[in-house]
């Protein structure tokens, strides 16, 4: 199993890195979640032999081959037996998430977050909520990764918990607080099953990729 990880400086310390950056990776699997950093007016080939994967433009600006750029916060998955060239015109980062290939070959997407329908989630007593972006949803495989938009002022409603499943999420954007940590842009967090968590909050608001391994519990802390 993979172990707690918190790399609060995740983005900030690719400064000057070039080439993959790994947050974390699974034994087992041999499955791993990393940054890559691309140096400007570089070329590079997308898709990982023996692996489904997925990438998520967390900076800078990528092409694709006929030199149309990429959204912003810009999403594609890439099937084991599948590859996508892609050029940076500026020095950009992305999240590549490994999964293990299966017999059915994975669905290949392209998602560009500002073009899809966002999930409204209000808070209690219509306070601060939340948005969800659903990027992969295959419950089945314990293959789950999605944006999710907070409120200013968002405050779980969920008391000290665990999740039956991992969680991991890289803070795209403003800061996430709970009574022991502080998560700002760039942070990233893997927690693994059974973790006990403080709610989280966000009093700034915040943009965060998430992705857990199939549907999330909420589970009380009673010890």
């Amino acid at each position: 199993m993979r172990p707690y990880v918190s790399l609060p400086r995740a983005l900030a310390d690719l400064g000057g890195v070039e080439g993959p950056k790994v947050l974390t990776q699974d034994p087992e699997s041999g499955c791993t979640t990393m940054l890559w950093a691309l140096p400007a007016n570089t070329v590079a080939e997308l898709g990982v032999p023996g692996y489904d994967a997925e990438y998520l433009l967390v900076s800078g600006v990528l092409c694709d081959p006929t030199g149309t750029p990429w959204p912003r916060y810009a999403y594609r998955s890439v099937r084991a037996s599948g590859s996508l060239s892609v050029s940076a015109t500026e020095p950009a980062v992305l999240l590549r998430r490994t999964l293990p290939a299966t017999e059915e070959p994975m669905d290949e997407v392209a998602i560009d977050p500002a073009n899809r329908r966002w999930v409204e989630v209000p808070g209690p007593d219509g306070g601060p909520g939340l948005a969800r972006l659903a990027l992969r949803w295959q419950v089945d495989r314990g293959d789950c990764s999605l944006l999710v938009r907070f409120d200013p002022g968002w405050v779980s409603p969920h008391g000290k918990h665990w999740h039956s499943t991992f969680e991991e999420c890289l803070v795209l954007e403003g800061t996430i607080e709970t009574d022991t940590e502080i998560s700002e842009t760039g942070s990233y967090v893997f927690k693994p099953p059974g973790t006990p968590q403080s709610p989280p909050r966000t009093p700034g608001g915040a943009l965060v990729w998430i992705s857990h391994g199939g549907v999330m519990d909420f589970r009380p802390v009673t010890a």
